[in-house]
């Protein structure tokens, strides 16, 4: 069961690859976070685990179908092979271009530490680049925020399509607000909705002057806004906007296939995997490794909302994060063999 056996290689591997990256400074509360994610992690495995046992587990593991996997794995490298290639528009448009080798595997060394710990893999392929292609770490960690702030629009949008489509689902919840909405209600919404856009204003006008949480509050909004503008001003955006189409797009593939590879789940669809990958991908949004544990958490509720099968939602969970888990390390570590490979022959030379 590789996803359970994962989270406590996790301990061991932690600490080994802070050791590695000795130069990066890692403070106290980041190994706080470090232990806290694993904390969260392990507390939503037992939740969504605890009425299995685990010959159950791994006998339910063991009628994956071998076919679909594989297609998960090449559906994996894909998408990390593409996000390497946005990755590098990022630090060209930045004035910083990198080598396609060294930022493809700086990326695949990315997602295995952000496998085995709370995101230090964005640091850690940072740092990658610095060795190897004398990019600064500012500027290389800029970059990671565009790309993350554009894959969270991203996800804001899949989720609020799903709000949308689901709608009839839940409507039931908002039914008795409808039914109270009258004309004072409705003037009492837009003056609300017009101090709100006033204040809003005024946030944005005198932001600089604002200190403390506030003060950080509007310094990432900014960023954020920032961020997406940048894209559209780099050279040959449409490029940059096919990558992350296509990324999105393959990891929806990416989970139709898990769920081809069970036969509890074989029947679901490619709107299903759509549900599975943005409603799950809120799990990665927790720091913990992987997202495993909170990504299990959710998609066992969501299977569960749908009036499909407990045993289903865990056995999905455990071979989507699981595989991935699997995947990622396993791509990470061939990477960082010929990273090693490359540095010792520069060295040499």
């Amino acid at each position: 069961m590789p996803q359970v056996t994962g989270i406590f290689v996790t301990w061991g591997l932690n600490f080994a690859a802070l050791r590695l990256f000795a130069h990066m400074k890692v403070s106290l509360r980041t190994l706080l976070q470090l232990l806290a994610g694993i904390g969260l992690s392990a507390v939503l495995l037992y939740l969504t685990f605890q009425d299995r046992s685990f010959s159950s587990l791994t006998d339910a593991m063991k009628q994956a179908d071998m076919f679909w996997f594989f297609w998960c794995g090449v559906a994996q490298f894909l998408i990390l092979m593409l996000r390497s290639f946005r990755w590098q528009m990022l630090l060209r448009s930045a004035g910083y271009p990198s080598r396609t080798g060294t930022t493809l595997l700086s990326t695949f060394i990315c997602y295995m530490v952000n496998s085995l710990t709370p995101k230090l893999g964005e640091v850690v392929r940072c740092t990658v680049l610095l060795r190897t292609d004398k990019v600064p770490i500012s500027a290389s960690l800029g970059t990671v925020v565009s790309e993350r702030v554009i894959d969270l629009l991203v996800l804001l949008g899949g989720l609020g399509v799903i709000f949308l489509t689901e709608f009839a689902r839940f409507g039931n919840l908002f039914t008795p607000v409808f039914e109270k909405f009258t004309l004072q209600t409705a003037l009492i919404a837009g003056v609300v909705i017009a101090v709100l856009i006033v204040g809003a204003w005024l946030f944005f006008r005198y932001s600089p002057r604002l200190s403390g949480i506030m003060g950080k509050i509007a310094h990432f909004i900014r960023q954020t806004l920032d961020a997406a503008r940048s894209v559209f001003r780099m050279r040959r955006a449409w490029l940059f906007l096919t990558y992350t189409f296509l990324i999105w797009v393959i990891s929806i593939v990416m989970n139709y296939f898990f769920l081809k590879a069970l036969p509890e789940t074989v029947g679901l669809g490619m709107y299903f995997a759509y549900l599975l990958l943005f409603l799950g991908g809120i799990g990665w949004a927790f720091p913990v490794p992987g997202g495993i544990g909170p990504t299990n958490f959710i998609i066992l509720q969501v299977f569960l909302a749908y009036g499909l099968t407990r045993e289903a939602g865990q056995n999905i969970g455990l071979l989507t994060s699981g595989g991935t888990f699997v995947f990622m390390v396993g791509f990470g570590i061939i990477a960082w063999f010929i990273l090693l490979g490359r540095l010792a022959r520069k060295q040499v030379a």
